[in-house]
């Protein structure tokens, strides 16, 4: 297949928008099914120790990697604004570039591993028990970090060329491969915690090759590696653009992966049960919001199209669209949650109490997913854009509003406080980027205050 000259041609705002977003959808929705098999398979042991231990292990591992989500984020942005100008050879520019930076990253994490697997799981201040069945299970999938992040670039180059069918068909793939292992590895063959682990292990790798496959027909390795050599691909406004994006995504990330360590370390400390109940909330709140990334992904891949080719009057479409289109699914996720959330929590937790405590607070599961609609939708626009800036500016807003309100709302509330903290932090967020947005869409597109 030889790499298309020019970007496709337009379609209405949406019709482009669900061509990207409905499979961004069913993808985001078959990577959220990995916490979700993960702990029903966990759950099935009946065990609060065991599902709160898998819960820990997995959230410090997504802690630490998606602070490195930027490598995706940053590479999908800088392809469509490149895709959008008609700019072959910078798009495969940011794609060698992402793929340096990835293996980079991801060799640093290796050799890090004695340094920072026990201090991250003694920082949640659990018991000893459920620190060492995490240990197990992130001692095993932290061999995964290197295809981790090499696959966030190669799928993030792929959503800047708008091949969100690609993406869905390798996430699909990926996610069905894991499910089939941790069954069979942690149930069939009885290995429990490490089954689990080393099921996402196996099948992260499994993804990387399907990966670089796909992408090889619009960009061989060997002009990969021509590029790289190039001194002019580590030089100049490119390479400038691309540290500033990713600087300010990855301080943004990191803040908001601090505010979910905060919630389970929180979480933690009111007990097992408690601690065991959240993961089962939170499992609630991220299959959410990856559905609901369905419309980021739309707005920052068509929106960095619309920028790159300066045609504010198609972004503003967007816009619209993508909010409508959030607006409505997560109208559609609430309720579905407030209906079938007993059912799902008695599937995934066993234990008696734990579910006991999970029902009792899956009204916050409803309402923190309703609350970060909008937000989701602006992060989107903000990276396509390129106003990672301002993005920062909100989530550092959001983040002290959280911890404000965990310090004032967690005494007097308990965990019901502490969800509360969560739901302010995502409506703090959209309001800051809704208030900067204006200004920020005159100054991209040249357009008068009064236009």
């Amino acid at each position: 297949m030889s790499e298309p000259s020019s970007p496709p041609a337009p379609k209405t705002p949406r019709r482009a928008i669900l061509a990207i977003a409905i499979p961004a959808m069913i993808t985001n929705a078959a990577t959220g099914l990995i916490g979700l098999v993960d702990t029903w398979v966990i759950g099935q042991a009946a065990s609060a120790t065991l599902l709160a231990a898998t819960g820990m292990g997995s959230t410090a591992f997504t802690t630490l990697l998606t602070l490195f989500n930027v490598l995706r984020m940053g590479t999908t942005g800088l392809t469509a604004r490149a895709h959008g100008a008609d700019d072959v050879p910078e798009r495969s520019a940011v794609l060698a570039r992402g793929l340096a930076v990835a293996a980079g990253l991801g060799l640093l994490l290796l050799l890090a591993t004695p340094l920072v697997l026990g201090p991250l799981l003694n920082s949640f201040g659990a018991s000893a028990a459920v620190r060492e069945g995490a240990h197990t299970y992130l001692s095993i999938r932290w061999w995964a970090a290197p295809a981790v992040l090499l696959n966030m670039a190669l799928v993030g180059w792929l959503l800047g060329l708008q091949r969100a069918r690609t993406v869905l068909a390798i996430e699909v793939g990926y996610n069905l491969t894991n499910a089939a292992l941790s069954i069979v590895l942690a149930l069939g063959l009885g290995w429990g915690i490490a089954g689990v682990a080393a099921a996402s292990l196996i099948a992260e790798f499994a993804k990387l090759t399907a990966a670089v496959l796909c992408v090889r027909p619009h960009a061989p390795l060997r002009r990969l590696a021509a590029i790289l050599r190039q001194g002019a691909t580590w030089r100049g406004p490119a390479i400038a653009a691309l540290f500033a994006v990713n600087r300010d995504l990855l301080l943004r990330t990191a803040l908001l992966m601090v505010c979910i360590y905060v919630l389970t370390r929180t979480g933690a400390r009111l007990g097992p049960v408690p601690l065991a109940a959240n993961t089962v909330i939170l499992q609630f709140f991220l299959l959410a919001s990856l559905v609901l990334d369905g419309f980021e992904a739309a707005a920052q891949t068509l929106g960095g199209a619309a920028v790159g080719g300066r045609d504010g009057r198609r972004f503003s479409g967007l816009v619209r669209g993508c909010f409508q289109g959030a607006f409505i699914a997560s109208l559609g996720i609430a309720l579905v949650y407030t209906f079938g959330g007993p059912a799902i929590i008695r599937a995934f937790a066993k234990d008696a109490a734990t579910a006991a405590y999970a029902n009792q607070h899956l009204v916050w599961g409803v309402i923190a997913q309703f609350c970060g609609f909008a937000s989701f939708v602006f992060d989107g626009i903000y990276i396509g854009a390129g106003w990672t800036r301002q993005m920062l500016l909100t989530m550092a807003a959001g983040a002290l509003a959280f911890f404000t309100g965990v310090l004032a709302l967690v005494p007097w509330l308990g965990n019901d406080g502490l969800w509360l903290a969560f739901c302010l932090l995502m409506t703090v967020r959209w309001l800051g980027q809704w208030a900067f947005y204006p200004r920020l869409y005159r100054q991209t597109f040249a357009v008068s205050h009064g236009a």
